[in-house]
């Protein structure tokens, strides 16, 4: 008897039954931080192409391989002259475009390549899915991808608004619409 219940208990948490992600959910949002008391700003790219799996069972499954192609011009922080700000005196200098794909997980963590300006680095971004949103989470840090002269043309044009501060890590939150998949 104690061998059913605990069964019954625990083949739910082991069963998978098929996620579909909404590719048109798709969001990166990203916070950089200014001042000695790192103030975070935060945007997202307007235009943010998803490529990969878009129904699997399990969400490792469904996230191994993804890539997202980020459109470096389409910054997006609710303010149109630090818009104008990020997209001429940062991303322009960096290139058109920057890239994620995850290669692997491991021990809870989504390995994701990411491509910016001609530097691809590792970063460790954490997956969780909650009410429906799978959220990656993690910090990427501007110094790892040789973008100096990027950095420096956007601490110089906002030195008067980071009170003399920019940092160099960025808080990088990706998102997603998971829903269980339609019957067919």
């Amino acid at each position: 008897m104690r061998y059913l219940l605990t069964m019954l208990f625990i083949l739910p948490l082991t069963s998978h039954a098929c996620l579909e992600l909404q590719k048109d959910s798709v969001k990166v949002q990203w916070t950089g931080y200014k001042t000695a008391a790192k103030l975070g700003v935060s945007g997202v790219f307007t235009d943010v192409k998803h490529d990969g799996k878009t129904k699997a069972e399990t969400i490792d499954d469904l996230i191994n391989g993804a890539s997202l192609t980020m459109n470096l011009s389409t910054p997006s922080s609710g303010d149109a002259s630090r818009d104008a700000n990020l997209k001429n005196k940062f991303f322009k200098l960096i290139g058109n475009q920057a890239t994620a794909k995850v290669t692997k997980i491991a021990k809870g963590l989504a390995r994701v390549d990411v491509k910016m300006g001609k530097k691809t680095v590792e970063v460790a971004l954490s997956p969780d899915l909650k009410d429906d949103v799978l959220t990656l989470t993690g910090t990427l840090d501007m110094f790892d991808f040789a973008i100096d002269s990027a950095f420096a043309s956007i601490s110089k044009t906002c030195r008067a608004l980071h009170e003399g501060k920019t940092w160099n890590d960025v808080a990088l939150k990706i998102t997603a619409n998971v829903t269980p998949c339609k019957a067919q």
